[in-house]
């Protein structure tokens, strides 16, 4: 399945208008929960508190635009080379939310996110 460039140009647009129109929502979400960024090591360079899960609106972004154009283009025979890549993204960056969170040594990630990088090699 090729894809035009007018096609493209239209899920990148999608893409950022639905992330653009979530962030502010999944920002919400996080100062509710107080996930934040404390800038309380020397390497951070900020002054204030961060809100994380801004990757959040991205991950959710991509998945909508991803599955929505294969759902819009009824080729479901993609829906399995979609989520070959996605699946994995999302665990990985599900990695990184929990160690935004609670703050994990670098280890587990480490171990984790080279185990799903061979998975996907």
């Amino acid at each position: 399945m090729e894809i035009e460039l007018d096609q493209s140009a239209l899920l990148l647009f999608f893409s950022f208008a639905f992330v653009g129109a979530i962030t502010p929502i999944v920002r919400k979400f996080a100062i509710r929960l107080q996930v934040v960024d404390r800038p309380s090591e020397s390497h951070k360079t900020h002054q204030s508190p961060v809100h994380y899960m801004g990757g959040v609106a991205i991950v959710l972004g991509v998945l909508v635009t991803a599955y929505g154009a294969i759902l819009w283009s009824r080729n479901f025979e993609l829906v399995g080379i979609a989520s070959t890549v996605l699946l994995p993204a999302v665990f990985m960056g599900a990695v990184g939310l929990i160690d935004d969170i609670k703050k994990l040594s670098p280890w587990p990630r480490f171990i984790v996110q080279n185990l799903v990088g061979i998975a996907i090699a």
